[in-house]
Parts: C-alpha cells; sequence; structure tokens
C-alpha cells in the first residue's frame, strides 16, 4: 500500500508520516528530503518554486517510490502536494496510491511553522496556503489537532477501509 499525505504547511504530514512507521508498520518517506537544491535555494530566497520546477521534482518522488516499493510493502509520503494537477500527475503514474488530505486549525499550523527548523518560512507557507487547490481527486481527510492518539483512531479506520 502507497500513501500519500499531503496538505497545506503545518498541517503535521512528516508528523503523520512518523506516527504510520512507528505504529503501522510503515517505510515513511518526506519528498522534501529529494528537493533539488536550486528549488530549496529558491525557497530560502523567497521565491516561489514554478509548476515547471515542481513537475521535474515529481518526476524524481515518483521514481523513488517506484524504488522503494521494491523493498517496502507498505509505504507512506508526506509532500504538500498543492495543485491537484500534480495529485493527478502523481495518481496517474501510481494509479494504486491512497491519498490522505491533512488539515489543521490555522491557528494551530501557524504555530507549527513557527515552532519548527525548515527552509519553509512562516511567509512563504502563507503563500503556498493562498495557491492550495482543494482536492477533486478521492481523498480521506485526517484531522491533525491534537494527540498522537487521535491520529492513530483515525488511521486505523482510514486503514481499514
Amino acid at each position: 500500500m502507497i500513501i500519500i499525505l499531503f496538505g497545506k504547511p503545518g498541517v503535521g504530514k512528516n508528523f503523520v508520516g512518523d506516527v504510520m512507521a512507528k505504529n503501522f508498520g510503515f517505510y515513511h518517506y518526506d519528498a522534501d528530503s529529494d528537493l533539488p537544491k536550486y528549488v530549496v535555494d529558491k525557497i530560502k530566497s523567497g521565491q516561489l518554486a514554478t509548476d515547471e520546477d515542481r513537475e521535474k521534482f515529481y518526476d524524481i518522488v515518483i521514481d523513488n517510490i517506484k524504488k522503494l516499493k521494491k523493498s517496502f510493502k507498505n509505504i507512506v509520503v508526506s509532500q504538500a502536494l498543492i495543485k491537484e494537477k500534480h495529485r493527478k500527475m502523481l495518481l496517474e503514474k501510481l494509479p494504486s496510491i491512497k491519498f490522505l488530505w491533512l488539515q489543521a486549525d490555522k491557528d494551530i499550523m501557524a504555530k507549527r511553522l513557527l515552532d519548527r527548523e525548515h527552509f519553509v518560512s512562516k511567509n512563504y507557507a502563507d503563500e503556498l496556503d493562498n495557491l492550495f487547490e482543494q482536492p477533486k481527486i478521492v481523498c480521506d481527510i485526517i484531522k491533525n489537532n491534537s494527540t498522537e492518539e487521535a491520529i492513530i483512531n483515525q488511521l486505523e479506520s482510514i486503514l481499514q477501509k
């Protein structure tokens, strides 16, 4: 099973990915770890990545997921995927994937962004928030406002489907 965790910056994609690894035996792949240096440099300087940048990056992500499938039965991938066309691109190339849309209250997301050490600044995250497209693809929703136990309960229900 391959699950893609997506959502706005600060919703806790990596946290949920780690919960899935620890409690459900998934291999967690944080796709940001494979962002090309030139894209990271753009983001650090406050420039938005272009759609072309994202498409090249998602080709890398797709290739890496295919490689991981050879070694792991269950994989969870964390990646913002702010645009619907990129979600569809992944679904077209990996038709068996399942999407989980992570959500959190705005004030909680803002606090997480300010508390973490990450190359995505709060200002950049706000710009991505404005660009985020509501998904039309089939996906389940995880609300990440409270505890690990709450996430586990939601995941148990979703993973039983």
